[in-house]
């Protein structure tokens, strides 16, 4: 009887429906349906999380009735709103304070004026757009918000104790006459509108540093000759996409060289909702896919240029349906993910979907989403000075510790001292990226009984690397080994085939790696050179004790650190 033997697949390549039968016997780690799983950042796939309510059990609905929620939006320490005609703010999720408010100047209103002061009704408000205005002299700065159908709404708040302690500031903003405006974005010094219900081809900017006037100093408006879709502003530049072209306004500041420079006009944008910056680019959906501004300059608008090829066929249909659709997109760096979802409003929570894309070294991969109906966005900015909105959400969703999957230098810090100043966890599960001295350093004994997972090794070769690496002045903390043992890899694949080219070291790095041959540590790497290069086989088992599957995965071993009397220590590998 025939012997089975066990064969090895990554599941690598996210969704493919767009290949044959044949060519996806070629790739086995691919999946042909991958529905409310993620591609991780890591390799593999894992299940999407569920959610929580903002406010926890206690969370209540912005308005107190079953209404549509258009939009929501991070502010100061909470929670921005737009429902049906109206707009809330919310630090805690548990009650709503209503924002549409009469004009409010000058010094401002206390909580008790503000009110008190009559509704300013946004009547047959459509989907929302936020943009922000920073200044140095705000606690928050002022947040601007376009709905299609009103004039732009301004609301700013000031103080950091209670709101009923806390200044307020709102007023409507005339872009042009009374129509209403449906993109926002901020771009040097000037807020810049379009989709004006009159003048869909022609974008307006505020006057210089002055967001809520369109007639100041430095204001003006640009007739493009293409209805305007979306706006962003990016890499200093504002970008315009439009139905059938995409163009960039540059020199804003400069009334003598301000211009409309088109980056192509044989692609456009089938939904200003769908532009999203990741991966150090714009995404943004196009008819014949997802697309990148840089790889729509530069290829020259052919195919190619589509970063959706994978998932062609949902794309496909998405396109010829939009007008169908409500378009949704957002990014969360932590994960590399864009996500765009596009949902009917008269079809069940069931049936709702959405695609997820994540960056992988090698370009995007994809799954989809079923089930759920997104019809508000918010996204997690990295690197801010107060995410006590953020930790707030999360306190109230209940647990015994927090799960912090990001990077000590991009945020993950200043989560965890927010967590442990307003009491809300004290105890953390921690990512790769949040394990380093930086961290112990700065919270010492407060994290004591806090853990996590970094990839790593108790084995011979790794104490070997780690003091090799102290006694030269490097830290060996997460990924330094495996980062050294891939060039001490490379460079042992090209003695041993006697050439630098790749593929030569495509040849051989199995071998070196693997064996059979003299085994070569951390530290020991002369050695092991000095034999490749005069033939002899070597087993290079470096820092993380290499060894590849049979298709060149490598197996791996994963750290769990802990942290007690201020400091990590290894307590197992796994």
């Amino acid at each position: 009887m025939a012997r089975s033997q066990p064969y090895a697949v990554a599941c690598d390549g996210g969704l493919v429906t767009a290949s044959n039968a044949l060519d996806l016997v070629r790739t086995p780690g691919v999946a042909t349906k991958l529905q409310n799983f993620e591609v991780s950042v890591k390799g593999g796939y894992r299940r999407v999380s569920g959610f929580a309510k903002f406010g926890g059990d206690s969370a209540v609905k912005p308005s107190g009735a079953v209404n549509t929620i258009l939009g929501v939006f991070p502010y100061a320490d909470g929670v921005i709103a737009c429902v049906d005609d109206d707009i809330y703010f919310s630090n805690t999720g548990t009650s709503w304070l209503q924002i549409n408010r009469s004009s409010v100047s000058g010094s401002g209103d206390n909580h008790s004026n503000f009110t008190g002061r009559s509704v300013l009704n946004r009547t047959s408000q459509g989907q929302v757009q936020f943009a922000i205005f920073d200044t140095a002299t705000s606690d928050y700065g002022t947040v601007f918000i376009a709905d299609g159908a009103n004039k732009v709404y301004s609301f700013r708040m000031e103080g950091t104790g209670i709101l009923t302690s806390r200044t307020f500031f709102s007023s409507e903003v005339t872009v042009s006459t009374t129509k209403g405006v449906k993109f926002l974005a901020v771009h040097d010094k000037h807020l810049v509108a379009a989709g004006v219900e009159d003048n869909l081809n022609t974008i307006f900017f505020s006057g210089t540093l002055d967001p809520d006037d369109f007639t100041s100093t430095g204001s003006g408006s640009i007739v493009l000759e293409d209805q305007v879709e979306g706006i962003k502003s990016f890499r200093n530049e504002l970008f315009i996409f439009c139905r059938n072209s995409i163009f960039k306004l540059i020199n804003i500041n400069d009334s003598s060289n301000i211009a409309i420079v088109p980056v192509t006009k044989n692609v456009g944008c089938l939904s200003g909702y769908s532009i999203q910056e990741i991966g150090g680019d714009l995404i943004f959906l196009a008819p014949d896919g997802l697309r990148t501004v840089a790889g729509t300059v530069r290829i020259g608008d052919v195919e190619l240029g589509t970063i959706s090829k994978q998932i062609q066929p949902l794309i496909s249909d998405l396109a010829e349906t939009i007008n169908d659709f409500v378009i949704n997109s957002l990014v969360i760096r932590e994960k590399s993910q864009y996500r765009l979802y596009y949902t009917k409003t008269s079809a069940s929570d069931s049936s709702q979907k959405g695609i997820i894309g994540t960056l992988r070294p090698n370009g995007f991969q994809w799954s989809e989403t079923l089930g759920i109906e997104v019809t508000a966005k918010t996204a997690h900015e990295g690197d801010k000075a107060d995410y006590s909105a953020e930790v707030g959400v999360l306190s109230s969703a209940g647990g015994d510790a927090l799960v912090v999957i990001g990077y000590l230098d991009q945020g993950g810090n200043q989560i965890i001292q927010g967590s442990l100043d307003t009491g809300a966890f004290d105890t953390f599960v921690l990512s790769d990226g949040m394990i380093g001295d930086s961290l112990t350093d700065t919270f010492g004994s407060d994290l004591d009984g806090s853990f996590g997972s970094m990839p790593g090794s108790l084995g011979a070769g790794a104490m070997k690397f780690k003091a090799y690496a102290e006694a030269n002045g490097v830290d060996p903390s997460v990924y330094v080994g495996e980062s050294y043992d891939a060039a001490a890899l490379i460079m042992l694949a090209m003695c041993k085939g006697g050439s630098d080219d790749s593929a030569t070291v495509a040849a051989n790095i199995m071998s070196v790696a693997n064996g059979p041959g003299t085994k070569i540590y951390a530290g020991e790497l002369g050695k092991g050179l000095e034999l490749a290069c005069a033939g002899f086989a070597v087993d290079y088992d470096g820092a993380t004790d290499v060894n590849f599957t049979e298709v060149g995965e490598a197996f791996g071993a994963f750290l769990e650190k802990g942290i007690e009397g201020g400091q990590f220590t290894d307590v197992a590998q796994r």
